[in-house]
């Protein structure tokens, strides 16, 4: 699944690199959060993105219901390039 963490981000193209790196940070708290929010139920990793607000994760029933139900994210959708690879 690729999820999209709710927040408003910018185009890195649009910011200075201080604001960059602020963005950054903001980005990492923000996974951990929902990520935490994700304890106890079947989730795995896959990708953290640095740039973009989204994570890439493996999970089970539990964990998809808990991502849609939480402010923190504003979309999870499949991820059709995952699901698709041998």
């Amino acid at each position: 699944m690729i999820v999209t963490l709710a927040g408003d981000f910018r185009p890195e193209g649009e910011l200075d690199a201080q604001s960059r790196q602020v963005q950054r940070q903001a980005i990492r708290t923000a996974q951990d959060a929902v990520l935490r929010e994700l304890a106890g139920s079947g989730v795995q990793v896959l990708r953290r993105y640095d740039a973009l607000p989204q994570l890439a994760l493996s999970v089970d029933a539990t964990a998809l219901d808990r991502l849609r139900h939480s402010i923190r994210v504003a979309a999870v959708r499949d991820d059709t390039a995952q699901s698709h690879s041998s």
